[in-house]
């Protein structure tokens, strides 16, 4: 016969064994659910249309990861407002790891151009990672006589406010005109177009006399005489056009280029998952194919923590606005 005394002792027991298990049950529950991730397709969101430079980035990366993961991951192209569309709807989605914006630095440069932007970079959205970045071009045409930044300067000091330049609306690349045009000290008319291939055109005729582009869309004006590279507006040169020094190396150290671009997340995405995929970043850009496309593209792979993201945001915002402000340019 079991009396009290002795039943305490076996119920306390098999209370401490059905405790232990319970737990184990919950932790290995807890860490399938972790490793579980991801488990349904993932989603790449641009601020671009189609055919673009971050819908060529966001799917070089996504059957990258793709394979990576054994998961689809799909790009979606959500364009319009200068980007703002595609990023606050990555702002506003579930942080639960299955949305992520492929951006450009343009992001960094909201507060300065835009009026009333619904979203902020730096408090509703998590970095991820850097993926590379690139040092545009400054070309002038064949009427400037001119070969390297400082000769462009004295030409333009002595003809000030007699040159135009182009510019593709209220985004980086008229910031980092107007950077330059500070830290020179020259004036410059800015003369607006649709787009790079509309100025472009504009350019080769002399309407504008200096323009912006990407190392890829400069070298076939330079190879064919058409045009005269000053200076790479980065902190590297371009591995494509390695001979064009930067604005760096020709006296203006302070000026910096916005060719980067960076993956981000919802803000309070699990951190575990924003360092798995962070870590998948230099796995990428050590690819054959990926170190090859640098080289013939001219940027430079990044693959930052997301720390170092979040720190080259933060810079490139107040940058930004400083130049803004200096320029009187205000918020649309």
């Amino acid at each position: 016969m079991t009396t009290n005394a002795t039943a305490r002792p076996i119920r306390r027991a098999i209370h401490v064994a059905l405790s232990a298990l319970l737990g184990a049950c919950a932790l290995t529950a807890t860490t399938a659910g972790a490793q579980a991730w991801p488990s349904k397709p993932i989603r790449l969101i641009i601020g671009y249309g189609p055919g673009s430079g971050a819908d060529i980035e966001a799917r070089f990366l996504a059957n990258y990861l793709g394979e990576a993961w054994n998961n689809p991951v799909v790009v979606e192209a959500k364009p319009g407002a200068s980007t703002v569309i595609g990023t606050d709807y990555v702002a506003r989605s579930a942080p639960d790891g299955y949305t992520f914006l492929v951006s450009t630095a343009a992001i960094t440069t909201y507060a300065s151009l835009i009026k009333s932007v619904p979203v902020d970079p730096i408090k509703d959205l998590d970095p991820v990672s850097i993926l590379n970045d690139a040092s545009p071009m400054l070309l002038v045409n064949n009427n400037v006589p001119a070969h390297t930044l400082p000769e462009f300067v004295a030409y333009a000091k002595a003809n000030a406010g007699k040159l135009n330049y182009a510019s593709a609306g209220r985004n980086t690349v008229l910031l980092m005109i107007e950077s330059f045009k500070q830290a020179a000290g020259i004036q410059m008319t800015e003369v607006p177009y649709a787009g790079q291939g509309a100025y472009v055109t504009a350019f080769l005729r002399n309407d504008v006399q200096l323009i912006m582009a990407s190392s890829q869309a400069a070298k076939p004006l330079l190879d064919d005489g058409r045009a005269k590279a000053i200076a790479a507006f980065g902190t590297a040169r371009a591995s494509n056009l390695p001979n064009v020094p930067t604005v760096g190396e020709q006296g203006y150290p302070t000026l910096r280029g916005g060719g980067w671009y960076g993956v981000l997340a919802p803000h309070g995405t699990p951190r575990d998952i924003i360092d798995k995929f962070a870590a998948e970043m230099p796995k990428f850009a050590a690819t054959p194919s990926q170190k090859d496309r640098a080289a013939k593209g001219g940027f430079v792979w990044i693959a930052s923590t997301p720390a170092q993201f979040r720190d080259q945001i933060a810079q490139d915002v107040k940058f930004w606005g400083d130049i803004a402000n200096k320029a009187n340019i205000k918020p649309e």
